[in-house]
């Protein structure tokens, strides 16, 4: 029998200076609809930086219960909405 291995992933961001507090209130949203409607959600945390340039960045680190939790949660309305505007930030 096949077990499930948690999955654990680390994302930096680094957003245009103007863009800062949109990708700011972008992730926070996100990581409130991920804990609410996403049970297999291990942990989602967001911490923020400035880096040796003194620009600012954001850290996301994302555990999940198994790959197709987060394969589901790729799939999530609020992740793409998400995904969409953290490209043009």
């Amino acid at each position: 029998m096949a077990t499930s291995r948690p999955v654990n992933l680390m994302t930096t961001l680094r957003p245009k200076p103007n863009s800062v507090s949109r990708l700011k209130e972008v992730l926070f949203d996100l990581s409130n609809d991920v804990k609410k409607h996403e049970p297999s959600c291990l942990s989602y945390q967001i911490w923020e930086y400035k880096t040796e340039d003194k620009a600012t960045a954001f850290v996301l680190v994302e555990n999940w219960t198994s790959q197709a939790a987060f394969d589901d949660h790729r799939k999530q309305p609020h992740l793409q909405k998400a995904d969409k505007i953290i490209e043009d930030e």
